[in-house]
C-alpha cells in the first residue's frame, strides 16, 4: 500500500498499519499469486489493525458461531437450500413480480 516514500510515512505516523518494508510485501504477494492451491483469503493482521478494526467494530475477534445452511435459507436473495457440501452450498431462486418487481 505505501510503496511511495511520502505513503509510507504517513501510513506509519498514522500508527493503524503494521510496518512492512516493499520487498517484503512483494514477497508475500509473488508467493501467493505462485501457490498452487487458494485459499479464499489472505490477511495479514498485526496488533494496530486490530486495534483499528476493534475500535471501528467492537466484538469483531470474538468468536462467532458458524451459521448452518439452514439459517441462510429463506431469505430476500435465497430460496431453499437444494444441496450442500463442504465447499459449496445449491439454493433455489424463483423470481416472481411481487418480490422482484
Amino acid at each position: 500500500m505505501g510503496a511511495n516514500p511520502i505513503m509510507q510515512d504517513f501510513l506509519e505516523k498514522s500508527g493503524l498499519f503494521t510496518s512492512m518494508a516493499t520487498e517484503e510485501g512483494v514477497h508475500h504477494f509473488i508467493r501467493e499469486i505462485n501457490l498452487e492451491r487458494h485459499d479464499p483469503f489472505t490477511v495479514d493482521i498485526g496488533e494496530p489493525e486490530k486495534q483499528a478494526i476493534t475500535s471501528y467494530r467492537p466484538g469483531f475477534f470474538e468468536a462467532r458461531a458458524t451459521p448452518s445452511a439452514t439459517d441462510a435459507s429463506p431469505g430476500f436473495y435465497l430460496g431453499r437450500v437444494l444441496s450442500e457440501g463442504p465447499d459449496e452450498m445449491l439454493f433455489e431462486r424463483e423470481f416472481n413480480l411481487e418480490t422482484d418487481g
